[in-house]
């Protein structure tokens, strides 16, 4: 299947909505931006108090992808000496790599903890890795954690060989605010027509149905004129 050659399908009594489905792929130029998207509004509702990088220092006997292994199993130690030190669950974060313009990898996290010491992590690092450059900030307000997170969280992030592009601990993420309970929502209407998005609009209005669906993204060479198509705006 290539992205949205499929279809996403919801029916309620006579209209209809038709969307293409999407790969969600981050190679996909169509999908990327969303799956960005994201990654940034994840880093914000975990309502971070510190941002965090870690770097890695170039070495001859180290590939990209090796250095960035590095820096996850790094952090992985860092964050449970913290824990050690301060209690389970006394941090959450969510990591993102990004890569440098010469292809060497550097984390870059939004942490929630009460505190957090720039020399006490820079030695951490030094021993572990021998990487000793890091920035630590604390944040102060949401205006702060959606520059920072947009600035940095939300730029493409970078998938090293054998690593995520980005991660989080469990508890990073906040629960929402409770909305009304909406017993229509749990009825299970959306369903997939393996076949092109715009066919089964175009089959869903010939049948009677009010179709919602985006005529406009329709393929150059499939825009001709249908009877069953409203008229897009210029």
């Amino acid at each position: 299947m290539f992205c949205s050659e499929w279809a996403i399908v919801k029916v309620t009594f006579k209209s209809a909505h038709v969307l293409p489905l999407k790969c969600k792929c981050w190679t996909c130029d169509e999908c990327r931006p969303g799956r960005t998207r994201r990654v940034v509004e994840e880093a914000k509702r975990g309502n971070p108090t510190f941002f965090i990088t870690l770097t890695s220092r170039r070495r001859p006997d180290l590939t990209p992808s090796q250095a960035a292994e590095r820096l996850v199993i790094a952090w992985r130690k860092i964050r449970r000496d913290y824990m050690d030190d301060h209690g389970k669950g006394s941090i959450a974060f969510m990591a993102v790599f990004e890569a440098t313009r010469k292809g060497w990898p550097h984390i870059h996290i939004v942490a929630r903890c009460k505190s957090f010491q720039e020399m006490w992590l820079r030695e951490r690092m030094r021993k572990l890795i021998g990487s000793p450059v890091v920035n630590v900030r604390r944040i102060h307000g949401k205006s702060k954690i959606a520059a920072y997170v947009t600035k940095y969280i939300g730029k493409n992030p970078h998938r090293f060989k054998g690593t995520k592009r980005y991660w989080r601990s469990l508890d990073y993420l906040l629960p929402p605010p409770e909305e009304p309970y909406d017993e229509w929502a749990e009825i299970p209407y959306w369903h997939v027509e393996q076949r092109f998005w715009l066919f089964v609009a175009e089959d869903l209005a010939a049948a009677g149905y009010d179709v919602k669906a985006p005529w406009g993204q329709a393929p150059p060479y499939l825009q001709q004129p249908s009877q069953w198509r409203p008229k897009c705006p210029p």
